[in-house]
């Protein structure tokens, strides 16, 4: 694979990579450490919550993205570091189970978006996001 440079993204371009599922134990285990709220400890106490049932934490999908961007992108890139995420939002519930996978699309040349999204659960073939970055720059190489 070629190295990837800032120039190489094009505005409104799209790049699908990573493949991350979540499961029960590894996210109460996350929970434990980072997050201890009921809905993400606990089904049974979790269904008596807003969310209905165990969801991982909103960090726990952070920390998965930047695994697949690591993993899928920057090892291969000129990017040198980050300068910081702006406007990140949990769109979704992310559940026991769920395969995520990232995009990136930069809306602007100084703009790169990190999006996490996963099958819907209705017959289609379309996707629907759980998270989502803006991040304004990065320092590269």
């Amino acid at each position: 694979m070629s190295v990837v440079a800032f120039e190489d993204f094009q505005p409104g371009e799209t790049r699908s990579y990573g493949d991350y599922e979540f499961t029960a134990p590894e996210m109460i285990a996350f929970a434990q450490v980072y997050d201890a709220q009921p809905f993400h400890l606990d089904d049974e106490a979790a269904r008596h919550t807003i969310f209905g049932g165990l969801a991982a934490s909103g960090w726990h999908t952070c920390s998965a993205l930047m695994r697949m961007n690591v993993d899928g992108l920057l090892r291969q890139s000129t990017c040198l570091a980050g300068i910081g995420v702006e406007d990140n939002r949990w769109l979704a519930p992310v559940r026991p189970g769920d395969r995520l996978s990232a995009q990136t699309r930069p809306p602007w040349r100084w703009m790169i978006r990190w999006t996490l999204a996963r099958p819907m659960p209705v017959p289609s073939n379309s996707s629907w996001r759980c998270s989502r970055w803006n991040t304004p720059n990065s320092f590269w190489a």
